[in-house]
């Protein structure tokens, strides 16, 4: 699928000027979606500098719930859409899918893997897997054949695909942890569940350092109270190396939803605290080292957190959410004390912070859903910068820390085999607006052009042509997408030749500068 975008002349000074730092600081509030409602689950940075987001939208292929998937530059603004569900002819609301987690594959494609509450109707299973080329084409789609709801994937060392998530109808209990691992074409190589008696989840997975994997989530049969933190240590083959518990014997929730290796060789780990907790805290970060030892455990003021990083300085950040007030943020230092927070949003309430990447400018990318009323929700994309500033509709929000002391358990944790892959029909929308709620850079706006410049072909492979409206010498400089330059030419005539091939993939911008102002461009290497 090519795209279909217009690249008249704008004026786009975000990506072609340089900061102190030599990158531009872009930040925006945007949301997606169309008037039937939309979320975001998952983002990651992209091969081009910009981003692949994934979620679910009941206006692309509704009123059934489609899987949605977002591909913008660094600015946040739209490349391609789609929207992924089976072929089923029912218009059931019920019979949709959506997308948990979504990743960028080795071949510049994408991976997202989410649930589907069923399959034409008529076949048992669930979870939805879909690999799509860099385009956004579906190559192929899968379902389990249990109930099973993915929610991490990751592409491991070696090219395969590992899934988790949980599955009901197999293993020890009502819903067991469940690791899959697929090859290239989706078909399953092996699959286990993990857990007790009761109730399991994996939230996240990582590759470990000796190639094994580490999955976090929560147990409701193992740990110190109603629900724990649950962290399973495999090898490369699946089998278990260590498990561990982390929690309180009070009647609380603890989830992991994060997990995030730290430049020591440990993991971070985030999540919510949930019902009885301590007061109005309900964000949880846990630092562990390699094997699992709980290094330190806090909770701060907020509803959950949801994804974590490790920040250039040691520290961390924390999104997730406040209820009735917005999207949060929280940053710490190394050993998890608050330094300040922020969160997003008209403050009407009912925002979701899902998802959180560093950028490559120092600042932040997180979001989630927006909603303005009851009946009207979007998908929710942010970008601030380093401090957390976005440029509108934020606000300070006082969170403090406080230690948590959580009895850590070392459970026997059953180990059983896992569902299958099976293909499924798809079907494929597109569709779902912009709407640019604030965006700014820290960099002074270009001097208008009062002549067109135009760029064909675009997209372009080898070589791209530069149109102006008539002759005299002009300066041509080409700008990736965080503001380094590329390259300078020099042009006197109508038009000019620029040469591209030696340009990696991505989203560049070509600054015209002459006596009559500056002009930039925006064009895609593929």
């Amino acid at each position: 699928m090519k795209l279909n975008l217009s690249f008249t002349a704008k004026l786009f000074a975000i990506a072609c000027l340089i900061t102190n730092a030599g990158k531009a600081q872009v930040t925006f509030q945007k949301t997606y979606g169309t008037p039937s409602g939309e979320y975001f689950y998952d983002m990651q940075k992209t091969y081009d500098g910009g981003y692949i987001l994934g979620g679910t939208s009941t206006g692309i292929l509704g009123p059934r719930n489609s899987s949605y998937i977002v591909k913008t530059d660094a600015n946040g603004d739209t490349l391609w859409t789609v929207g992924v569900v089976d072929t089923c002819s029912s218009t059931s609301p019920t019979n949709g899918q959506y997308v948990n987690d979504i990743i960028q594959t080795f071949d510049h494609g994408y991976l997202s893997c989410g649930g589907k509450t069923a399959v034409c109707e008529a076949i048992a299973g669930g979870g939805n897997i879909v690999k799509m080329d860099s385009t956004g084409k579906v190559v192929w789609a899968k379902y389990c054949t249990a109930g099973e709801d993915p929610y991490p994937c990751i592409q491991d060392k070696a090219g395969n695909y590992i899934v988790g998530g949980y599955l009901t109808g197999l293993g020890a209990g009502a819903e067991d942890g469940c690791l899959m691992k697929l090859n290239k074409n989706g078909d399953t190589i092996w699959s286990r569940t993990y857990g007790g008696a009761a109730n399991e989840w994996f939230y996240r997975i990582l590759q470990t350092k000796d190639g094994g994997y580490l999955a976090s989530g929560f147990t409701s049969t193992f740990g110190a109270g109603a629900n724990d933190i649950y962290i399973v240590k495999t090898d490369s083959n699946s089998n278990v190396k260590w498990s561990k518990t982390y929690g309180t014997a009070r009647n609380e929730i603890e989830f992991g939803h994060g997990l995030e290796q730290t430049k020591d060789g440990g993991y971070i780990i985030t999540g919510s605290e949930g019902s009885g907790g301590t007061g109005a805290k309900g964000v949880i970060l846990m630092k562990i080292d390699s094997v699992g030892n709980l290094k330190w455990s806090n909770v701060y003021d907020g509803t959950f957190g949801h994804a974590v990083k490790q920040t250039p300085d040691g520290g961390y950040a924390v999104v997730g959410s406040v209820t009735g007030t917005g999207v949060f943020l929280l940053k710490t230092d190394s050993v998890g004390k608050a330094q300040w927070a922020k969160v997003y949003g008209s403050g009407s309430g009912g925002y979701q912070g899902f998802f959180l990447q560093l950028t490559n400018d120092g600042g932040y990318a997180l979001g989630g859903q927006e909603v303005y009323t009851t009946n009207f929700k979007d998908a929710f994309f942010i970008k601030t910068d380093a401090n957390g500033v976005s440029g509108c509709s934020y606000s300070v929000y006082a969170s403090t820390d406080s230690a948590i002391a959580y009895t850590v358990t070392s459970p026997t944790t059953l180990v059983g085999i896992g569902p299958n892959t099976i293909s499924y029909p798809t079907r494929v929308g597109h569709g779902g607006a912009v709407n640019n709620i604030c965006s700014s850079v820290s960099v002074p706006e270009v001097t208008a052009m009062k002549e067109n410049v135009s760029i064909y072909p675009n997209p372009v492979q080898y070589s791209a042509t530069i149109v102006f409206d008539g002759s005299g010498t002009r300066s041509i400089e080409v700008y990736d997408i965080t503001g380094r330059k590329i390259n300078g030419f020099e042009s006197k005539y109508e038009t000019y030749s620029m040469p591209c091939n030696g340009l990696q993939p991505g989203v560049y911008f070509v600054k015209v500068k002459s006596d009559v102002g500056t002009h930039t461009v925006k064009f895609i290497k593929e």
